[in-house]
């Protein structure tokens, strides 16, 4: 799996502050807001399941409320 995350409005060193500070290592698009309005995103945070093939599998408005929802998201899809 392949976490992908988008930002669509701080500078860089502002995104670079943040994920050193929360300890974060993942890939940030900076300035990601083409892929944002190609995929349709309509609030943050919105979370997209994509498979390999470019399929979206499953789609969350909002942020997920625990661990346990995340995994129940991801088993819906495998």
């Amino acid at each position: 799996m392949v976490l992908l995350t988008l930002d669509t409005g701080e500078t860089a060193q502002v995104l670079k502050t943040f994920m050193q500070s929360n300890i974060y290592d993942f890939t940030v698009l900076l300035n990601g807001s083409s892929a944002a309005l190609n995929y349709g995103v309509s609030g943050i945070p919105m979370t997209f399941f994509i498979s390999r093939t470019g399929t979206i599998q499953y789609v969350k408005l909002g942020a997920f409320s625990n661990l346990s929802e995340f995994q129940n998201a991801i088993n819906k899809i495998t």
